[in-house]
Parts: structure tokens; C-alpha cells; sequence
């Protein structure tokens, strides 16, 4: 570990080696902070969740993202609604569209 790098909790290189690209963490009402990891997106999850942002349904995208990518951490982001809520609202940044132009010759 170099100096820069923060040690990694107990279990994360598991959920790493599963497939886990991003780490998704929501504090509780008590300041407890909860952590769960997210595989990247597919293709088909990318195109349902555009579609839903298309619609202004942004929690709703998020939360297809959140259930569908979800590898690992606590469950409890998935079960409490509250919490469930603000893990979506996070899931929705691993959708993530390149940048790129079209120009007319």
C-alpha cells in the first residue's frame, strides 16, 4: 500500500474480485455510515435507466441501477426505504455515457 492509498475494510477484496467497480456509502440517522458496492452497468441496464432519466423518473432510474448492480455490502441499502433512497440517488452516477460529437460533413 502506498502512501496515498486508504486501507480497504475486511471483506472489500472479495466483493472487488466479484466484480465490484464502485463503493456506495449512506450515513443512517444514527451517523452510522453503511457501505455497499455496485458492478459496472451493462448495456441493457445503461439503455432502461437513460430510458427512465428520459422521463424525469431520476429516483426510479437509480434504483434499477441499485438492484441491479448491487454485488455486496450491507443489505440494509436494499431493504430500508430511507436508506434504499439515498443509495439509489448515489447508483445513478455509475451510468456514465462517453463524451463525443457528431458533425455534419
Amino acid at each position: 500500500m502506498n502512501q496515498n492509498e486508504q486501507p480497504q475494510p475486511a471483506g472489500t477484496a472479495v466483493v472487488v474480485a466479484s466484480g465490484a467497480r464502485y463503493e456506495l456509502t449512506v450515513q443512517d440517522d444514527n451517523g452510522t455510515t453503511l457501505t455497499g458496492y455496485l458492478k459496472k452497468p451493462t448495456r441493457n441496464i445503461v439503455a432502461r435507466a437513460m430510458s427512465l432519466l428520459a422521463q424525469n423518473k431520476v429516483l426510479e432510474a437509480g434504483e434499477f441501477v441499485l438492484e441491479n448492480c448491487f454485488a455486496g455490502g450491507d443489505e440494509q441499502l436494499l431493504q430500508d426505504e430511507d436508506l434504499k433512497v439515498a443509495a439509489a440517488m448515489q447508483s445513478i452516477q455509475a451510468v456514465q455515457v462517453l463524451d463525443g460529437e457528431l458533425k455534419k460533413l
